[in-house]
């Protein structure tokens, strides 16, 4: 399978440009906890301040964990605290739809694109196939090995015409190391063997976080992510990896958004808040 490039020219050309542009993007898989709040505000701040753009966008790709009512106290939540956004999917703009279940047409095309580039691999084997591995002393993760990233075109071809399933993983290299910035905590350097090479697109055909919002902030013209030290903390998560990868135009060599990131706000010693908690720090829906 080939891809159009005058349709990721179209896609490139849409791209707003020239300006500061900020985004919000919650997974409705949980209520609104005060760490999510705090991070719209401060991704709310960085567009003010700077004359900029805030954008709100609903992640609801993991449709096996979404909560009722969820979105709602999103919107009711920003209301309340006097975050008003500029462009989402309920008052619309020049980039939408801003629902990524909504948008998945889009993240197939650009799979398509990483597998041409040699970026990505159809992988047809299942999750059995992660193992421990050590990649520090000390340190252990699973990561998935298998033979899919090495298969030949007549391979893929006829797993592919028996119809049999598949995921769309990253490929990482095996040697060097990947590097990414950030405005709070400088320059990160980890080893390429100590990154797993993760799932982008599910069998579904849906993609996963660490692949969309990676496609979504470069097509929407996303200048400034702020996150938590959840999202890229250790080597583990391909997160940036996959930012670094895959999220440059792919008729330019756009450079990627800035990112800043917050530290992680715990409900306890040990445990950080998170959308799918049930405790004090859940923004719940007020009963009618």
């Amino acid at each position: 399978m080939h891809t159009d490039k005058a349709w990721f020219d179209q896609m490139e050309a849409r791209i707003p440009k020239g300006k500061v542009r900020t985004r919000f993007a919650p997974s409705p898989t949980g209520y609104m906890h005060v760490g999510n709040l705090r991070t719209a505000l401060y991704t709310y701040l960085i567009a003010r301040s700077l004359g900029g753009t805030f954008i709100l966008r609903i992640e609801d790709t993991d449709q096996g964990r979404l909560v009722e009512g969820a979105v709602d106290v999103i919107y009711k939540t920003l209301e309340n605290c006097g975050i008003t956004h500029d462009e989402g999917p309920d008052v619309g703009g020049p980039v939408g739809p801003y629902i990524q279940t909504e948008r998945r047409d889009l993240y197939g095309k650009y799979a398509e694109l990483l597998i041409e580039r040699g970026g990505a691999y159809r992988c047809f084997c299942g999750k059995d196939e992660d193992e421990a591995q050590e990649v520090a002393e000390g340190t252990t993760i699973k990561k998935h090995h298998c033979g899919c990233s090495s298969m030949t075109e007549e391979e893929i071809a006829e797993k592919l015409a028996t119809g049999a399933p598949y995921v769309v993983r990253q490929r990482i290299p095996e040697a060097g190391t990947t590097t990414f910035s950030d405005m709070i905590f400088g320059d990160i350097t980890v080893p390429n063997d100590s990154l797993d090479e993760n799932v982008l697109i599910k069998s579904d055909g849906l993609p996963t976080y660490n692949f969309a919002n990676v496609i979504d902030d470069h097509l929407m013209g996303i200048t400034h992510v702020v996150r938590g030290t959840n999202i890229c903390p250790l080597p583990r998560n391909t997160t940036c990896s996959t930012r670094h990868s895959a999220g440059t135009s792919p008729t330019t060599s756009t450079a990627p958004p800035s990112c800043v990131t917050l530290t992680t706000r715990c409900q306890s010693e040990r445990a950080t808040l998170h959308t799918r908690i049930s405790s004090r720090w859940a923004i719940c829906p007020t009963p009618s």
